[in-house]
C-alpha cells in the first residue's frame, strides 16, 4: 500500500490555484515545505481550524507535532517524552493522543496555549487505551478493560475531569470511535461472526443504536454533523468502497459513489459536505475528494493515504523516496471546494439512465434541428478495451440522427468559463467544437480529430478572457460519440475583477484597474 513521490516531510500545497485565471486541471503548487534530513516517518494527521497535528519520528521514537497555518511554525508537543506517542487528534486548543511512555498505552492530552499536559484515561497497567478522538471537551477512545479484555468505548469530559464513562461495553470488540457534537460512532464486532458494523451513541438522549448492520465488514467510521461515512466490503464488485448514512434518516447505508471494479476506496474523512478518501483506481494510492452538495469528485493528489479534512484543508500521509529507504511523509493542501467540478458520469447515474438536460452548473441539450428529437443520451455497457483516455464504464453518449445526417451535443454553463476539458471519443472521427459567449456570438471554433477505433482524446477548450458560455460539439459520421470526465468551474472561470461588468475579464478591465491604481499613488 505504498507509493512513491519526491516530496519530503510536511508540504503545504494549493490545489487548483485560486488566484487570477485559475487553470482548472492543474498539478499542485507547493506553498511551504518543512525541511528535514529526509529520514522522517510522518503519519496519522488530523486538522482543525488553522492547525494540523501528526506523529513523526525525527527524534527517534514517534512524537506529536503541530503546524500552525497562520504563523507557519512547527512545534513538537511531546519533546523528549519517553516511548512512542501516536494517533493524535485536535479540537480547538486541545490535542489528544495515545501514549506508550509507561509500557501501557494511555490517552494523554495537552492544552496548546497553556502548555499543560495531562493523563485522560484511567486504564490499569497492561490494559491498553487506543485511538482517541476529541470534539470540544469530550474525548473518546477504545480501551481493553480488565473484565474480558475486549475493547470497549470510553468517554471523558476533560473540562470537569469527571470519572470515565463507558459508552459501550458490549461483547467482542468495539473500536475506532469518532465524535462530533452529541454523537459518538464506532465499528462494532458484537455479531456472532464478529464482523464489524457501525454503531452510534447519542450523548443527549443517552441512547445507543446501530447505524448500519450488513454483510461483510463495515469499519473506520468518521462523522460530521449528522453524516456518518465508513469503509465497507459489501460493494457490488466485492472491493472496498465508501458508504454513508444520515443519522436523521437511518434507512440504511448507501454507496456514496459508484462502485470501482478492481480497486478500493478506503479511509474516508468528512467535514460538513466535504469528503476525502484514499483511492487506488489508477494503481498507486491517491487522495480523492468530493463535494456532497454538488456532487463533484476530483483527484486531490497523486500519492497518499489516510487523509484528514477540515473546512478547506486536507492533510494526508504520502510516501517519499530517499536513497536509503522508502519513508512516509505528510502533505497538507488547500482544496478547491466548489471551485472545480469533475463530472464523471460513472459516479452520478446508474447505467442506462437517460439524462434530460440538467447537472448542477451545466445544462446539456441537443441544438439546432435536433431539438425536435428526444435527448439521445445513454451510457456504455463496458469500458473501452483499447485504451485511450476513457476512464470509466459509462460516458455521456450522443447518438447519430439519420433525419438530420449527424449528431450534436450542447453544453451551456451557468457561469462564464475560461477553460473546459473533457474526454471525447469514441473514434475514429473528426469533431467540430463551436464556442459561444454570453451574447450568443460564436467566438471561435475548434477541430479535434480522434484517431483509432474505440479511442478517446483529452480535449481542452480555452479562452484567456473567460467568456465561454456554451459549446456545441458536432460530427457528421454515423458513429455515436461520447464525452466523459467533464471538468469546469461552477463558480466561473476567473476570479479577476470584472470592472466594466460586461461579464468578460480582459485587458479593458486591467486598464481600468491600472488607471484606478495610478490615481492612488501620491504625487
Amino acid at each position: 500500500m505504498k507509493v512513491s513521490n519526491l516530496y519530503v516531510s510536511v508540504v503545504l500545497v494549493l490545489i487548483f490555484g485560486t488566484i487570477g485565471l485559475a487553470s482548472i486541471p492543474t498539478p499542485t503548487e507547493v506553498l511551504h515545505e518543512i525541511e528535514d534530513d529526509g529520514l522522517v516517518d510522518a503519519e496519522s494527521p488530523a486538522v482543525d481550524g488553522h492547525r494540523v497535528v501528526w506523529a513523526d519520528d525525527r527524534y527517534g521514537d514517534f512524537d506529536i507535532f503541530m503546524y500552525d497555518l497562520e504563523t507557519c511554525t512547527t512545534t513538537c508537543l511531546t519533546y523528549q517524552a519517553p516511548g512512542t506517542q501516536h494517533h493524535p487528534d485536535i479540537s480547538g486548543d486541545m490535542v489528544v493522543w495515545e501514549d506508550y511512555r509507561t509500557g501501557t498505552w494511555y490517552i494523554r492530552g495537552k492544552h496548546i496555549t497553556m502548555g499543560q499536559e495531562f493523563v485522560i484515561s484511567t486504564n490499569s497497567p497492561g490494559y491498553n487505551a487506543r485511538h482517541p478522538a476529541i470534539d470540544g471537551h469530550n474525548v473518546v477512545w477504545s480501551e481493553h478493560r480488565a473484565a474480558g479484555n475486549n475493547l470497549d468505548i470510553m468517554l471523558r469530559d476533560i473540562s470537569t475531569m469527571n470519572p470515565v464513562q463507558v459508552i459501550c461495553g458490549a461483547i467482542n470488540n468495539q473500536d475506532f470511535p469518532r465524535i462530533d457534537g452529541r454523537y459518538v460512532v464506532w465499528h462494532d464486532g458484537r455479531t456472532p461472526a464478529n464482523e464489524r458494523d457501525i454503531y452510534c451513541y447519542d450523548l443527549c438522549l443517552q441512547f445507543e443504536s446501530p447505524v448500519y448492520q450488513g454483510p461483510g465488514v463495515q469499519a473506520y467510521p468518521e462523522i460530521s454533523g449528522n453524516m456518518v461515512v465508513w469503509v465497507d466490503s459489501n460493494t457490488p464488485s466485492g472491493t472496498l468502497g465508501v458508504y454513508g448514512a444520515d443519522l436523521n434518516n437511518l434507512i440504511g447505508g448507501r454507496l456514496l459513489f459508484a462502485d470501482e471494479p478492481d480497486s478500493d476506496q478506503t479511509h474516508p474523512a468528512i467535514c460538513a459536505d466535504k469528503l476525502v478518501w484514499a483511492d487506488n483506481r489508477d494503481g498507486p494510492w491517491e487522495i480523492y475528494g468530493a463535494d456532497l452538495d454538488v456532487p463533484a469528485i476530483f483527484e486531490i493528489y497523486m500519492s497518499g493515504e489516510n487523509p484528514a479534512v477540515c473546512e478547506n484543508f486536507v492533510a494526508w500521509d504520502y510516501l517519499t523516496v530517499h536513497s536509503i529507504s522508502d519513508i512516509d511523509g505528510m502533505a497538507l493542501g488547500e482544496l478547491p471546494w466548489k471551485r472545480s467540478t469533475l463530472l464523471d458520469f460513472e459516479y452520478y447515474y446508474p447505467k442506462d439512465t437517460e439524462i434530460t438536460n440538467q447537472y448542477p452548473g451545466v445544462t446539456f441539450y441537443t441544438p439546432g434541428p435536433w431539438n425536435d428529437k428526444p435527448f439521445l443520451i445513454d451510457f456504455f455497457d463496458s469500458p473501452s478495451t483499447k485504451g485511450g483516455f476513457a476512464s470509466g464504464w459509462k460516458a455521456l453518449r450522443c447518438f447519430y440522427d439519420p433525419d438530420h445526417g449527424g449528431k450534436k451535443l450542447g453544453m451551456e454553463f451557468s457561469e462564464l468559463q475560461s477553460e473546459i476539458s473533457f474526454a471525447l471519443g469514441n473514434g475514429p472521427d473528426t469533431y467540430t467544437i463551436f464556442v459561444f459567449d454570453s451574447m450568443g456570438v460564436q467566438v471561435f471554433t475548434q477541430i479535434e480529430e480522434v484517431h483509432g477505433d474505440d479511442v478517446y482524446k483529452e480535449v481542452a477548450v480555452q479562452s484567456t478572457s473567460a467568456n465561454i458560455k456554451r459549446i456545441e460539439i458536432y460530427s457528421d459520421t454515423e458513429l455515436f460519440f461520447a464525452i466523459d470526465d467533464l471538468r469546469f468551474d461552477p463558480s466561473g472561470g476567473c476570479n479577476c475583477m470584472d470592472f466594466n461588468q460586461d461579464r468578460i475579464v480582459n485587458l479593458i478591465d486591467f486598464a481600468r484597474f491600472a488607471n484606478c491604481w495610478l490615481k492612488t499613488i501620491p504625487k
